[in-house]
């Protein structure tokens, strides 16, 4: 399971909720046959294949499929961490699958929070300083404090990840993500390590991370 979270305006009403007179919410990702295809020895793996998608501000997105359907190379292509092999894919005014080489780093570090599926914690950093190498990259962040608050690890900040369960860690990353205040949380197995009721909480500070 992956995520997308936008965050740039308050969620939009349900469907069944709106009025026809209601403003459309703006849309912040289009992507219109999109393709990535990878060289792996003589032949040629295709991870995805004209994928059409439109995100809009404050949409909750659940990416759904079996392993190896190309959920996480879709959300490496959203994140800038990876381009097109073909298609067409623009956030906001921005297209990405023409970026320049500088466009793609100015674009995850001011907009895109990322849970990646296994960490990517720095083990020589401890779970504070884990968060603080995103909060230090950008203005407008929360505390690194309040981010661990936010997932109940406050009292695990000075602990490395060494020293934390495979379940802390994911929430580690998580607080990482939520920390700068992203106008897109870009989510790979967020909760895959957490149990029910640990998960269901960490959800909501996800919804709560551009408040």
């Amino acid at each position: 399971m992956a995520d997308i979270l936008p965050f740039p305006c308050p969620p939009a009403a349900p469907l069944s909720q709106r009025s026809p007179h209601d403003e459309p919410a703006p849309r912040v990702y289009r992507a219109r046959g999109l393709t990535r295809t990878y060289q792996s020895g003589e032949s040629e793996v295709c991870a995805l294949r004209g994928v059409d998608l439109d995100v809009l501000a404050g949409e909750f997105v659940m990416l759904l499929g079996p392993s190896g359907s190309g959920k996480s190379t879709l959300l490496n292509l959203l994140g800038g961490l990876d381009s097109p092999s073909s298609g067409e894919l623009v956030w906001r005014d921005l297209d990405l699958a023409h970026a320049s080489e500088a466009e793609p780093t100015l674009y995850r570090r001011r907009h895109v929070g990322f849970v990646f599926q296994f960490y990517n914690l720095i083990a020589s950093l401890d779970a504070r300083e884990n968060v603080e190498r995103v909060t230090d990259l950008v203005e407008d962040s929360i505390s690194a404090s309040e981010a661990l608050a936010r997932v109940g690890l406050l009292h695990r900040e000075h602990h490395f990840p060494s020293q934390l369960s495979g379940g802390k860690q994911q929430r580690v990353a998580i607080a990482r993500a939520i920390a700068k205040r992203p106008d897109v949380l870009l989510c790979d197995e967020p909760t895959g390590a957490l149990d029910y009721p640990t998960g269901k909480p960490i959800m909501r500070s996800r919804s709560r991370a551009s408040s």
